[in-house]
């Protein structure tokens, strides 16, 4: 990727990798995903070729200017969009957690979070975990990220406990009549 392109700042190898492996690798892969999940046909138009080599020439000052990142592209949207819009920070594609545990998730998560699932392994404070679940599904509240990180763990864990009771068979069991002639 870098070879042949000797003397670029730190700027633009942090830039060409984005293009040749973030960008390509996880952002349009995702975009793509979703896009055909939902019968969408998607464009990139900031990838445009001629728009990508004419920007790659740009000074990195006209690219970054202290951490504000895609300068140039918000200073020429600024006279059209909300001030909010321009300045706001990047939003990453993140799952909609709220919704899916308020909504089809609901009863995985009360299940998985019953105090008495949770008594079983001893490590979470079921009180606590009651209040972030109940003002969760109440709507008081966004509590999404503690409750699908307790209830990833939840699940883990009791994966893990139902593989270390059952009991694996010892060898010759697993052989057929065939092997064992063979052995």
């Amino acid at each position: 990727m870098l070879e042949g392109r000797p003397g670029l700042t730190p700027l633009e190898r942090s830039q060409l990798a984005v293009v040749c492996h973030f960008l390509r690798d996880v952002i349009l892969t995702k975009t793509d995903r979703g896009g055909m999940r939902s019968a969408l046909e998607l464009r990139s138009p900031f990838l445009d070729l001629d728009l990508v080599e004419y920007v790659d020439s740009l000074p990195p000052g006209l690219k970054l200017r202290g951490l504000t990142g895609k300068y140039l592209l918000r200073r020429a949207a600024a006279p059209w969009l909300p001030r909010s819009t321009v300045r706001r920070t990047k939003l990453g594609f993140r799952a909609p957690l709220a919704g899916l545990l308020r909504g089809e998730l609901r009863e995985l998560l009360r299940d998985t979070l019953a105090p008495a699932a949770l008594d079983r392994g001893g490590l979470f404070d079921t009180r606590a975990v009651r209040v972030l679940l109940d003002d969760h599904l109440e709507g008081r509240r966004d509590t999404s990220r503690g409750l699908w990180a307790l209830l990833c763990f939840q699940l883990w864990s009791d994966g893990l406990s139902a593989a270390s009771r059952t009991p694996v068979p010892s060898a010759p069991e697993t052989l057929t009549e065939e092997m064992r002639r063979a052995v």
